[in-house]
């Protein structure tokens, strides 16, 4: 209980000596008064130790954080209500609490992140349709699902993660710059990732997979950027020297072997 009290006694003089500060130095700035606010939250963390606590001490925090973004958005820019992008995905910090054990679920992590991602699209057709921001977010939050239902199988999961951001790349690519493909340049990087998984511990066929990738990558770019000038002949050329060394450093272990 001492500590309890030193450490709320700190925090109020802390606070007071950041407004006084501020009151004297630019009155006309309101941001260390936001800051404030995010301190004075800080002993909702005492909640933890009772029964039900973080339940108590996630829904504080979330209607909280809530109350002080409106507060920011009112004051700084209220002709343009940015609170809207946070509190629905804020909600589900007391839902998952409250679920427990569940929220761990493949069940729970597909309609949260679905359910984000439907609302993200609402705001951007009703607030933003400038440009279809929501593919961004909705990349990001599917990953939650996915590593929670693939992630044990880590070959079958770098497979399907690598079609994922594939798809993510091309479809961003399309609505960008469709003029221009350089989707291709991720997809190569992110294809490494099954390849190595599956085909390290053989490095012979693993060279030679990744030398048809690599020239399968060159002359794809060749043909996109410039189809008068044939130049990947002189990478596919170093390329070679991979699975060629393999082969014949095999070859000849074995012929001294024998």
């Amino acid at each position: 209980m001492n500590i309890t009290f030193k450490g709320g006694s700190f925090l109020f003089l802390l606070v007071g000596a950041l407004l006084i500060v501020t009151l004297f130095t630019a009155p006309a700035n309101w941001s260390p008064l936001y800051v404030a606010l995010f301190l004075l939250l800080s002993p909702f963390v005492l909640l933890l130790n009772k029964r039900y606590g973080y339940i108590l001490y996630s829904s504080l925090m979330t209607v909280s954080i809530l109350l002080i973004i409106l507060l920011i958005n009112l004051l700084e820019t209220p002709e343009y209500l940015w609170f809207m992008y946070f509190w629905f995905p804020l909600l589900w910090w007391p839902i998952s609490a409250f679920v427990g054990r569940y929220a761990k679920t493949t069940l729970f992590a597909s309609v949260a992140s679905l359910s984000i991602i439907l609302y993200y699209v609402v705001l951007n057709v009703y607030m933003q349709t400038s440009f279809p921001w929501a593919l961004f977010p909705a990349f990001a939050l599917l990953w939650w699902p996915l590593s929670l239902a693939f992630a044990k199988n880590y070959k079958l999961y770098s497979i399907i993660s690598s079609v994922f951001i594939a798809s993510f790349f091309v479809s961003l690519n399309a609505i960008t710059t469709p003029e221009i493909a350089w989707a291709i340049y991720p997809i190569f990087v992110v294809l490494w990732w099954p390849v190595a998984l599956y085909f390290s511990q053989k490095p012979f066929l693993f060279s030679m997979i990744a030398f048809s990738m690599l020239s399968i990558f060159f002359v794809c770019v060749n043909y996109i950027t410039s189809p008068a000038t044939i130049w990947a002949v002189y990478p596919i050329f170093i390329a070679i020297w991979w699975p060629l060394s393999l082969y014949f450093f095999s070859y000849k272990k074995r012929q001294s072997v024998s």
